[in-house]
């Protein structure tokens, strides 16, 4: 469960975990605060594409309910009535 390393004088045994890790690096720190700013561009930009293509979406909606109308509207108009 444990391990010993010996000091540089070899004395006194240190006992170590063989668990227990090295502080993180760095190096280490600056790899995941980029991969975690990568993430976040590419997420942004996703959420930015699906909000441009909702507003088309709603537009194109729009436009085709007054087509329908006006093929409607040609197809069977209201009676006129005379005076």
């Amino acid at each position: 469960m444990f391990e010993y390393n010996r000091t540089k004088s070899g004395s006194h045994p240190l006992p170590r975990s063989k668990y227990s890790r090295q502080p993180f690096s760095l190096t280490e720190i600056l790899v995941i605060i980029l991969i975690i700013c990568l993430l976040a561009v590419f997420f942004i930009s996703t959420f930015s594409q699906s909000s441009e293509w909702s507003k088309q979406s709603v537009c194109k909606n729009k436009l085709q309910n007054i087509n329908n109308t006006t093929l409607l509207y040609i197809s069977n108009p209201p009676a006129r009535q005379h005076q």
